[in-house]
């Protein structure tokens, strides 16, 4: 069934140390109870501790209960985000109206890097009224589960002896818990859910590609277990992505060809789409360039000539020559400029 949600009041976070690299990790915290919120509680306060130094506070969360929420099903009470990967200890208390602890529950949490887990906290009515270590416990047993003392990190998987019979750790309510009776031996609806890491790149440098990412069903303490304990739809493992711009499809430029005269030609180089639909632009491009013939030498010129006008545009006229360079230019020099030009008058 689905769960309930409303906005939160989320605490301020005090992250652990990591490993570099690690990505942040989200804790999301949901409830399950055959308690009635509003009439037998009316709030829960979540605190989320260093699991290796109790006294630090990572995290802290508060939350209205109302009779229309339902606990059975499962309701989130608190979300925390930025979190390190690493173990913590997660307190809930039920409170009434007056602010006094009804059913306090504390369990451990692993939380794995780069990852969001879904942990759900059993809170059975049998635990009301229950102080725990009771008189000639261990000390260890801390927290109240189906009406037992228990250690807050017995789950299902350590088979701890500590545990309230008749199941292993963590295996829902004992018989007592009549109003959460159904619960199977592989924990409650709601205690595994789906984690998953960021998505990686894109495969492809250029246009379409696929991007992967890790998914995994998890218990309410990080562990993997079976596929099957998960009864939401999983996730996808794949999606698609396009990499690259418009013009990312094109291979490299090849040499540049032949120049096309002597002096004064042009030569082109071509490359060539290698992903179609990202090759925008032109497939080649050429420049200007003088042949290997080309010389910068005179070769035959003609005889210098006075102009019979000058260039009105210049107000001089010169003596010009022609010259023929050998395979090479035509070119027209000049001497001996003056400035009287009565033909520009």
């Amino acid at each position: 069934m689905a769960l309930s949600t409303r906005p939160l009041l989320l605490g301020a976070l005090l992250l652990l140390g990591a490993c570099e690299g690690d990505e942040p990790s989200t804790l999301l915290v949901d409830l399950r109870s055959d308690l009635t919120g509003g009439a037998d509680f009316t709030g829960v306060r979540v605190e989320l501790r260093n699991g290796v130094a109790p006294d630090v506070v990572v995290a802290e969360s508060s939350d209205f209960v109302t009779g229309e929420d339902d606990l059975r099903a499962g309701l989130r009470i608190a979300e925390f985000g930025g979190l390190n990967a690493g173990t913590y200890a997660l307190s809930l208390e039920l409170v009434d109206a007056a602010g006094g602890v009804v059913v306090p529950r504390t369990v451990l949490v692993s939380l794995p890097a780069s990852r969001t887990l879904a942990v759900t906290v059993l809170v059975a009515g049998a635990c009301a009224g229950v102080d725990c270590p009771r008189l000639g416990d261990a000390a260890s047993l801390t927290t109240c589960h189906a009406g037992e003392c228990v250690e807050p990190g017995c789950q299902a998987e350590t088979g701890c002896e500590t545990c309230p019979p008749p199941g292993p750790c963590g295996a829902g309510p004992a018989p007592s818990d009549a109003g959460l009776a159904g619960l199977d031996a592989t924990g409650p609806p709601g205690a595994f859910a789906w984690s998953t890491t960021e998505f990686g790149a894109c495969s492809a440098s250029c246009g379409e590609g696929e991007q992967t990412r890790e998914v995994a069903c998890v218990d309410d303490t990080g562990a993997e277990v079976p596929e099957a304990n998960c009864a939401d739809p999983r996730p996808d493992e794949t999606m698609p992505c396009d990499a690259g711009s418009g013009s990312c499809g094109w291979g490299g430029y090849g040499g540049w060809g032949s120049c096309s005269a002597a002096c004064d030609g042009n030569q082109t180089r071509s490359r060539s789409c290698d992903v179609p639909g990202h090759c925008s632009g032109d497939s080649s491009e050429s420049r200007s360039c003088d042949g290997d013939a080309c010389c910068d030498t005179a070769g035959s010129c003609t005889g210098w000539t006075m102009q019979s006008c000058c260039s009105c545009a210049t107000g001089r006229r010169c003596e010009v020559r022609d010259c023929l360079l050998s395979d090479c230019r035509d070119r027209t020099e000049s001497r001996n400029c003056i400035t009287d030009c009565p033909c520009c008058r």
